[in-house]
């Protein structure tokens, strides 16, 4: 069974680790050597892409995040929610 540097994940977390181990298998790490400049070019702009797509993936979630904060926000200080309610 092949040693890989990424720990165990569920879901989304397993699909990027994949995603990862297929453009540099752990096992290649410490051979990056051996890689002519194409390939290590070539790699770098795949790595990239990959950092590319999750900033974006992370940039809409936090999105969500704060329009669900402002809802929140909103609803305290319309009184439409209070404090005590959650002490119930």
């Amino acid at each position: 069974m092949p040693i890989s540097f990424f720990a165990p994940a569920d879901g989304e977390l397993q699909k990027l680790a994949a995603r990862v181990e297929e453009m540099l298998p752990s096992d290649q790490l410490g051979s990056l050597g051996a890689l002519s400049s194409v390939e290590l070019d070539d790699l770098l702009v795949g790595l990239s892409n990959l950092e590319h797509d999750v900033s974006a993936e992370r940039r809409a979630l936090h999105d969500i995040q704060d329009h669900l904060q402002e809802e929140l926000v909103r609803r305290y200080r319309s009184g439409e929610a209070n404090v005590d309610s959650l002490l119930k």
